[in-house]
């Protein structure tokens, strides 16, 4: 199990001006692979796990950022379900779940999972997904925007992949990495759903609004400090831990 050491108060970060260029020369012939995947249905393997992807939702594999927030849920001391003291088991929620694959990692760890999104076709994966994966014992996939389907529940983690981007969504596909205002939503209706000991688990870079993000947190007086990160080159990747 990955321990965490020395959490960090989050700040405003970047990555340097040449390194993010070289990396962009690096990117440029992955571009185009990245393209063809992302424009078809395929099938992809993340934490043992096997997940159809559709063309209209959002490739946890292709796009890199998925893939580490799920290896890193798979084995953080942070998602193990016995440092919650309870009776029953421990309850998580995947707020913009997509594919499924954070859900599916966190009911494998043993939480009762609901995973939610507002885009239809990437509620229809995951509810395959789930079913790939025999996990529907430990799984339940409503659709909905953030919040709203689990309204007056409380659960011990949440997790979640927030969009990056400001700016209207073109498109389903662009309701993963873009909107105008979630960041403030998610943040203003987290304390609502965290049970008194639980913690949210997010995942951002340092290609979206760190300073919107950071500064939606503090005005909803809410904690956090950065328990891991991962250089991609182009971009720094890092999980928030978020507390009331």
């Amino acid at each position: 199990m990955r321990v965490e050491e020395n959490p960090t108060k989050p700040g405003v970060r970047g990555v340097h001006p040449l390194i993010r260029w070289l990396s962009f020369i690096y990117l440029v012939p992955r571009r185009e692979w990245l393209r063809r995947r992302i424009r078809r249905t395929t099938v992809e393997r993340v934490c043992n796990l096997n997940l159809v992807v559709p063309s209209g939702v959002y490739n946890p594999v292709a796009f890199r950022t998925g893939i580490y927030f799920s290896e890193f849920l798979a084995d953080s001391e942070y998602c193990d379900p016995r440092r919650f003291a309870r009776q029953s088991a421990s309850r998580a929620l995947d707020c913009t779940t997509g594919t499924g694959a954070q859900a599916l990692v966190l009911a494998r760890r043993g939480f009762d999972v609901t995973a939610v999104d507002i885009n239809p076709e990437a509620v229809r994966a995951a509810r395959c997904n789930v079913l790939l994966n025999d996990m529907e014992r430990g799984v339940r996939v409503l659709e909905g925007d953030l919040f709203e389907p689990v309204r007056g529940s409380e659960f011990e983690v949440v997790v979640s992949a927030l969009p990056l981007f400001r700016g209207k969504p073109d498109g389903r596909f662009e309701l993963s990495w873009r909107s105008p205002d979630i960041i403030e939503r998610f943040a203003h209706g987290l304390s609502a759903v965290l049970a008194p000991d639980g913690i949210c688990l997010a995942l951002f870079t340092t290609d979206g609004d760190q300073e919107g993000f950071l500064r939606a947190l503090q005005q909803n007086s809410l904690n956090a400090t950065v328990v891991a990160d991962k250089h991609l080159g182009n971009e720094i990747t890092s999980v928030y831990c978020i507390r009331r």
